[in-house]
């Protein structure tokens, strides 16, 4: 049950990730307007952690692949932030 767990948290990630990044296009090529692209409904999702003793226990792929939408999440979270960080204040 926690390694089914475990996949659906991957896929949670990945799936909030395309979605901003299909936002990020649609600001991009003026689908939306910026601002619009930074409404809490169109930022990143919010995913949870992996369990690391769950992690630690599956096999050497499976590791590799949650720790790696882990850190892929974590570099889109940080430009998400950033694009906040960048709005001018009314």
């Amino acid at each position: 049950m926690r390694r089914a767990c475990e996949s659906l948290k991957v896929t949670t990630r990945i799936m909030h990730i395309v979605a901003w990044l299909l936002t990020q296009r649609a600001v991009e090529t003026g689908e939306i307007k910026s601002h619009d692209g930074r409404r809490p409904e169109r930022r990143l999702g919010h995913a949870n952690d992996s369990d690391p003793l769950v992690v630690d226990q599956l096999p050497d792929a499976a590791r590799k692949l949650i720790l790696s939408s882990a850190d892929l999440y974590a570099r889109v979270q940080r430009l998400d932030e950033g694009q906040m960080a960048d709005e001018p204040v009314p």
